[in-house]
Formats: structure tokens, C-alpha cells, sequence
């Protein structure tokens, strides 16, 4: 899910039409329907005029209702009283004007008729609680439109990393320049976007209309800023003064905005230690192919957890990765001056 104000031109691709908003509850509380700006209005428009309808409609089967409850025998005589109670219900428009009626009919009849207060006050009662309730349905039906209209289903087509195979026969695989002319910029289009987000959202000084296209503005985390070195003595450049941040736990609905019922949502908790590492003596250069060397650090072997845990058992450096001089850099478009951005 995301936040966005919707209108006939939309910036993010969404979900038009009926769904479920699990964040609300279930699939009754969380049914929800997402219109542009101008059906939405057609539908309020529609939903007051339904209501004003219906509601005037509920008030004249009531009174009917009512009216046939208190109808005697035509042979049995009735005071003044009663046939003025029949004559309202049989003549009300609405419950107001009722009530307004039957106010001035008890006070006329109040020492005149037997019992009226018994007879009337009933009816008086009865006349407000239904127009309580048209009043409440109402004023409601008003607000339907902008309980949760900020809260949108993303709907995009295009899911994952690009397809940079485009142009390739079945039984082409793709090559290094294919990688470095589509998959490398797509990515640095990523980074930059995502660099100039955390400038703007995870400052003090951010607004929440810049920050609208996800579920939260940013991920609350806590932070260490002198953490102890989490290797073994020596290996880090400083023994404190690290940082360490910790998310805690984090809801894949309420904060990741991931639509799906409870049962398919997860906690995710992510803690991350930095604390440079002293690189001498700790390093190789290894070369796969002349124009593809890579560096190695050695800080201790390597494993991978998973399916293929023993695909890297006899590896014994830690991390590898491949090395470029600034001009490959900027020719395969992987360097720009990003935003400066502090963590707080």
C-alpha cells in the first residue's frame, strides 16, 4: 500500500475498484474502494441523495407502521386526542416536524385528553430516535469519502530488477556490456532516488506531503553511535565509537505497507554494526579475466546458509568484490553527487 492523493492523472500506478484494506481488520471492516477524484465526488453526490431518500422513505413506513398500531374499531369513539396523533403520523414528512406537532398536541390536550402524556410522549421519542439516526447517516455518509482516502493499493505490472535481455535469442546469454549499459544505470537510479528520500524524509524539517508514497513517512530504528567493535581485537580501526542500528521489530502490514491478511504477515528486525575494518595484510587481488579483477578480504571463511550451504565451504576468503578505477565508474553511469544526509 501507499499514500497518495488520487486524481484523474495518477503518479503511482493504482489499484482502481473494490478491496481489502487488512490494515483495518477483516474483509468486512477492511472493504474498501478506491475512485479517482471526480467518481469519488459522483459517489458522495449519489450517497447523500441515497440517504435523503431512503431516509424519508424509513420515516413514512414507520409511520404507517405506527398509525395502524393505534387504529381502533370504527364503532369505538376516540377523543380529540387521538385523532389528532392519527392524522399526524397519517400526514408527517418528516420526523422533525412530527415531533414539533406532537409537542403543541400534548400541550393543547395536556389537561383535556386522559392520559396524553402516555400517549404522546412514546411517539415523541420514537419520532427523535429516527431522526437522530437520519441526522447521524447523514453526516457520515459525507465522511465516507475521507476516512481513508489517502491510503491507496499499489497495482503495478512491473515487478523485480529490469529485464535486460531484451533483443537476445532464446539461447543468447546475456554479456557484461549488457549488464552495464541497462541493469548498472537502472541502479543508480535507484540509489539516488532512495538517497534523496532518506535527505528528505529522515530529517527533522520533513513535511509528510513530501514523503507520501509509502505507508510510513520513515522506519523508526535506534542508534548506537559508540558501539564497541564487534570483531575480535584488532581487526576494527577503532574499539569504540562505532554505530550500531536496530529497527526492531517491523510489521510487514503496518510498516511496509505489504496488503495481506494476518496470516500472512511477518515481523522483520534488522541490526546492523558498522565499524570499519583494517584492510593491510587482509586483501587480494584475483583476476578472473584481464579486464575483471576482483579483491579478496580475508577475515575468515565463508559460508552461505540455504539449499547451497556447501557451495562456498572450502572458500577461505570472507567477501570479494570486483574492482574499478573512477573512469569505469563513471562510464558505466555508478557515480553522482548524491545528497549529504546525516543519521539522527
Amino acid at each position: 500500500m501507499a499514500e497518495a492523493v488520487l486524481g484523474d492523472s495518477l503518479d503511482y500506478p493504482v489499484y482502481l475498484g473494490v478491496w481489502t484494506n487488512w490494515s483495518l481488520g477483516g474483509r468486512v471492516t477492511g472493504s474498501t474502494i478506491t475512485l479517482t477524484h471526480r467518481n469519488g465526488a459522483l459517489l458522495t453526490a449519489f450517497l447523500a441523495l441515497f440517504v435523503t431518500f431512503s431516509g424519508s422513505r424509513l420515516w413514512r413506513i414507520a409511520c404507517f407502521a405506527l398509525y395502524q398500531a393505534f387504529l381502533t374499531k370504527p364503532d369505538v369513539s376516540q377523543d380529540g386526542l387521538y385523532h389528532q396523533r392519527q392524522a399526524i403520523l397519517r400526514n408527517a414528512t418528516d420526523g422533525t416536524s412530527s415531533t414539533v406537532k406532537l409537542l403543541k398536541s400534548l400541550w393543547v390536550w395536556r389537561s383535556k385528553a386522559n392520559r396524553p402524556r402516555s400517549r404522546v410522549i412514546p411517539v415523541i421519542l420514537f419520532s427523535t430516535f429516527i431522526t437522530a439516526i437520519l441526522t447521524a447517516a447523514s453526516l457520515l455518509s459525507s465522511k465516507i469519502s475521507s476516512t481513508m482516502g489517502n491510503e491507496v493499493l499499489i497495482a503495478s505490472p512491473q515487478c523485480g530488477l529490469p529485464e535486460y535481455t531484451a533483443g537476445l535469442s532464446p539461447h543468447e546469454k546475456p554479456t557484461v556490456s549488457h549488464e552495464k549499459n541497462i541493469l548498472n544505470p537502472w541502479i543508480v537510479e535507484r540509489v539516488i532516488s532512495y538517497a534523496n528520500y532518506a535527505q528528505k524524509c529522515y530529517s527533522s524539517r520533513s513535511t509528510r506531503d513530501a514523503c507520501a508514497p509509502f505507508i510510513q513517512r520513515k522506519l523508526l530504528s535506534s542508534i548506537d553511535r559508540n558501539a564497541t567493535c564487534p570483531f575480535e581485537e584488532g581487526t576494527c580501526r577503532h574499539e569504540n565509537g562505532n554505530i550500531y542500528l536496530d529497527t526492531g521489530y517491523l510489521n510487514s502490514q503496518a510498516d511496509f505497507g505489504i496488503n495481506g491478511p494476518v496470516d500472512f504477515q511477518f515481523d522483520l528486525r534488522v541490526m546492523t554494526h558498522c565499524a570499519p575494518v583494517i584492510t593491510r595484510n587482509h586483501e587480494e587481488i584475483v583476476n578472473y579475466s584481464p579486464d575483471k579483477p576482483y579483491v579478496r578480504y580475508f577475515f575468515g571463511p565463508r559460508t552461505l546458509e540455504g539449499i547451497n550451504k556447501t557451495a562456498f565451504r572450502n572458500e577461505p576468503h570472507t567477501y570479494e568484490v570486483e574492482q574499478h578505477s573512477f573512469d569505469e565508474l563513471k562510464w558505466q553511469g555508478r557515480t553522482s553527487s548524491l545528497a549529504d544526509y546525516a543519521l539522527e
